[in-house]
């Protein structure tokens, strides 16, 4: 999958890669008597990365990587590795014995699921000198890396990013047709499912008087692919896998609540009066559609390879609220970063302390951004307070996020059956219960032995 360069706002720190090298090292390297710590990171676009930028958050944290270099008498290199190449290229490199690829990874959750079932991790409960319950580590990411022999995964928002997925609006359209801005409705605590798609609709046109909607058509809302209509689901409240009292992975989409709310999000993102652009979930499409300004919402965002019309203003918004009793959430992004240890490592002690200091000294590291800086926002201020009040701090993290791409039938229980049944005659129940049998022994298979 691209990264997704818009959907991202949260509390992120920048990470600069303070002694990198660019080639892979063979073997543990003593040099000028440092001990080398080998830090294996995923990107999709490594120039593009969170941890190379050349600002004051990068200034800094190049310092914090010299200071902890020093304090350690260790070398920090990183290398960077493509995040759908990264399982298989861990697991050649664990299994062969080769303690260089790294002691240290920073990569993808959808990593972490065929990680842990290859055995390919070190349990980070028993490193010595790490606290993985520590209020350096972001609970739910711990959490959701936690299986019943161990857990396997740690992450905060200074060092490997804590991202929430939001959603965003063409205020521009927004003015021309005279519908109210839905910040008052966030302000006040009800920007609801019911209330999106209220104002969507406002904004539905048949350009063209066909009679059908098609892409030369004004939507009101539209979706980043699979990603932004999971999202919004999870918002409802309903994980799609959850821990059943032994610590064994149990899927959780067959209850009458989780009906209740696959009924009520589909019939909120429908798709033949013009509400939601589906496009087969062709993200490409779906991001014209929104950045070209014929659509006024997306849930979401848009990759790097388009930009908004020159024309279009873009405001953020928090996913809306299954009921108004509810509060804001932010369901973390499957490309949402995360640190683990290879099974293999050959110092855990040094590597134990080193992630430590990490945490320790990029705790209160961070800032609201919005990754793609070409977009400028007429009010950066009202930006940053709605990601920081709204977005940053409501992080959840689902199971789904660490195993839909660790087999394809997880795919199909989790993303494609909250997303496919809006754009298809298929119920999300049935496609749910299609299923379910082939999902359960998969999390069985990988996670409950």
């Amino acid at each position: 999958m691209k990264k997704i360069i818009a959907i991202i706002l949260s509390v992120i720190c920048v990470l600069a890669a303070a002694g990198c090298n660019g080639g892979k090292q063979s073997g543990k390297k003593e040099t000028a008597d440092l001990t080398e710590i080998h830090i294996a990171k995923t990107a999709y676009h490594q120039e593009l990365d969170a941890w190379n930028d050349d600002d004051e958050y990068g200034e800094e944290l190049r310092r914090i990587f010299a200071e902890i270099e020093g304090e350690c008498n260790i070398k920090i290199t990183v290398d960077y590795y493509q995040p759908t190449e990264f399982v298989n290229t861990a697991r050649a490199a664990i299994t062969g014995g080769d303690t260089s690829f790294a002691d240290i990874m920073i990569s993808q959750l959808f990593t972490v699921g065929p990680m842990y079932a290859q055995e390919l991790l070190y349990n980070l409960s028993e490193m010595s000198g790490l606290d993985i319950n520590s209020d350096l580590w972001n609970k739910e990411l711990t959490n959701v890396a936690t299986f019943k022999n161990g857990s396997y995964g740690i992450g905060n928002a200074g060092l490997s990013g804590a991202d929430g997925m939001a959603m965003y609006y063409n205020k521009t359209l927004l003015k021309t047709l005279g519908i109210e801005d839905p910040m008052k409705y966030v302000e006040n605590g009800t920007w609801t499912w019911d209330k999106l798609r209220e104002l969507a609709l406002k904004a539905v046109k048949d350009t063209n008087n066909d009679g059908k909607f098609t892409d030369a058509d004004r939507y009101g809302c539209t979706s980043a692919s699979y990603d932004g209509l999971v999202a919004a689901f999870l918002t409802c409240g309903i994980k799609t896998i959850v821990k059943d009292s032994s610590g064994n992975l149990v899927y959780n989409l067959l209850g009458d609540d989780a009906t209740k709310a696959f009924q009520k999000f589909k019939s909120t993102y429908s798709v033949n009066d013009g509400m939601f652009y589906a496009a087969g979930l062709d993200n490409s499409l779906q991001q014209h559609q929104f950045l070209s300004g014929k659509c006024l919402f997306m849930l979401g965002g848009w990759t790097n390879d388009e930009e908004p019309a020159d024309d279009v203003e873009i405001c953020v918004l928090p996913l809306p609220k299954y009921t108004a009793d509810q509060e804001y959430s932010s369901p973390c992004f499957h490309n949402n970063s995360i640190i683990m240890v290879p099974a293999n490592v050959e110092n855990p002690e040094l590597v134990g302390k080193v992630i430590t200091l990490l945490g320790e000294k990029t705790k209160n590291l961070g800032k609201s951004l919005i990754e793609d800086a070409s977009v400028d926002f007429s009010d950066r201020e009202k930006y940053v307070d709605t990601v920081t009040k709204y977005i940053s701090g409501k992080l959840t993290v689902d199971p789904c996020t660490i195993m839909i791409n660790s087999n394809e039938s997880i795919s199909i229980g989790t993303m494609r059956a909250i997303a496919t049944p809006i754009f298809t005659a298929q119920s999300s129940t049935e496609f749910v219960q299609a299923n379910a049998s082939a999902i359960q022994k998969i999390l069985d298979d990988m996670f409950n032995k």
